[in-house]
């Protein structure tokens, strides 16, 4: 314990789980003095830096695209003084929170870094892989917040028997339902992964790019969109393709499926329905 001019300072060290693409493409090994604590939850916390959310989570839960994982004890000791809008100075060496009374200085003692790439794979693979069947047996759709939404299940029954999906569905889809990752995001963002992971044209990739530019929706959505726009995602969804494309058994695949539908409140279930909207189609 230090004594500071106005504040003492506590210091908390942890190793440090975080996406390849926020240390080299965001972070960038460089000093930021702007930066602010966007949103807190009870497993996780946002900072936001120019604009760009940082999700903070626990050792052994889900890697962000756009964030990275602490150790339990020094998440907990730092998560329960955190507030909204508090101040951040992120430097490689030294992480300080400018929380009260006691500043809270975290020091990354091992960084371990994972590319969180979307893995290729071919419409063979998926097809030999039962996804569809699989996300269909653990009642994705029913879990999902669209089985709570008229406007969404009309909304996704206009998608299925489209062959050219029209402009406007998509905007009525873009931030469509509650919660910080809306149902009608979730579910496009599904439908990305599946464009994104087969490697051909990503033309509804193009077509929501050209949505979002006028089309509100939450922040958090905005941070998922953007990591998919790069060809990034989070860790569990990298482990399912990887399954799929390594021909892993049916009862593996399924766990993590089922793993994924604990995400979020309805999030992981409204991915799930979009990516077998996706297969649908293969």
């Amino acid at each position: 314990m230090t004594q500071s001019n106005q504040n003492t300072s506590n210091q908390l060290a942890s190793s440090i789980v975080i996406s390849h693409y926020l240390a080299e493409s965001i972070l960038d090994n460089c000093t930021h003095s702007n930066v602010k604590v966007h949103s807190v939850f009870p497993n996780g916390f946002n900072l936001e830096l120019k604009g760009q959310l940082i999700f903070i989570g626990k050792h052994g839960e889900d890697v962000s695209a756009f964030g990275l994982t602490l150790e339990k004890r020094v998440f907990e000791q730092l998560s329960a003084h955190l507030q909204v809008g508090q101040r951040v100075k992120m430097t490689p060496e030294l992480w300080t929170f400018y929380t009260r009374p006691t500043l809270l200085q975290l020091v990354p003692s091992k960084l371990n870094k994972v590319v969180l790439d979307i893995p290729k794979v071919t419409r063979e693979d998926l097809r030999n892989s039962q996804l569809l069947t699989i996300i269909e047996e653990v009642r994705a759709l029913e879990n999902s917040g669209f089985a709570h939404s008229e406007n969404l299940m009309t909304a996704l029954k206009q998608w299925s028997h489209e062959d050219e999906i029209p402009e406007q569905l998509i905007r009525d889809l873009v931030g469509a339902g509650i919660g910080l990752t809306p149902s009608g995001d979730d579910f496009l963002q599904g439908l990305l992964l599946i464009e994104s992971a087969l490697g051909e044209k990503k033309r509804l990739c193009q077509q929501v790019e050209t949505v979002l530019k006028d089309r509100t929706t939450t922040a958090v959505s905005h941070a998922y969109y953007s990591a998919l726009f790069a060809g990034k995602v989070n860790l569990s969804w990298v482990n399912l393709l990887r399954a799929v494309k390594a021909q892993a058994s049916v009862a593996t695949i399924t766990a993590l499926v089922q793993d994924i539908q604990h995400y979020g409140a309805t999030s992981g279930n409204d991915i799930l329905v979009g990516i077998a909207t996706g297969l649908k189609s293969i």
